[in-house]
């Protein structure tokens, strides 16, 4: 499993290009975005998944 692991600086600026784009219906705001990450859990080797975890441009093999 690939997991897509930003950090939250790096999710920010893509959400303000996003937003700044305007081609979605909907712009979420940092409040929102706050809201939904305090509760982001990357998986774990424990839950059977061969995890690979990616952060701004690298990744780790959670696996091992």
């Amino acid at each position: 499993m690939h997991v897509l692991d930003p950090p939250d600086d790096v999710c920010l600026e893509r959400l303000h290009a996003r937003n700044a784009e305007g081609e979605h219906e909907f712009s979420v705001t940092e409040e929102q975005f706050h809201k939904f990450a305090k509760h982001f859990v990357p998986p774990t080797k424990d839950e059977g998944f061969n995890v690979i975890q990616h952060r701004d441009g690298d990744f780790r093999d959670l696996s091992k």
